[in-house]
């Protein structure tokens, strides 16, 4: 995959993180345990995708020869950067 195609799936999971975030205090004011935990997994899922993304940006711009320092700082705070 390139560099690219991972930026955009890594901001589309984020979208999806952030939407799915927003439903959260619906879920648990309905206080339906299945639905909570329904809910968690499907959390769980997201956050599992966003992180593979993420290591694979960090393998192929280790791979490019970006800098350790620019990469520790981009994988803290510029997860959407393509820098």
């Amino acid at each position: 995959m390139t560099m690219e195609a991972l930026t955009s799936e890594l901001d589309v999971q984020l979208k999806l993180l952030t939407f799915t975030q927003g439903k959260t205090k619906g879920i648990v004011e309905k206080a339906n345990s299945e639905g909570i935990e329904r809910h968690r997994e499907a959390l769980r899922a997201i956050v599992k995708k966003v992180e593979n993304i993420k290591t694979q940006i960090e393998q192929a711009k280790v791979e490019c020869g970006v800098e350790v320092g620019e990469l520790a700082e981009w994988s803290t705070g510029g997860t959407t950067s393509n820098s």
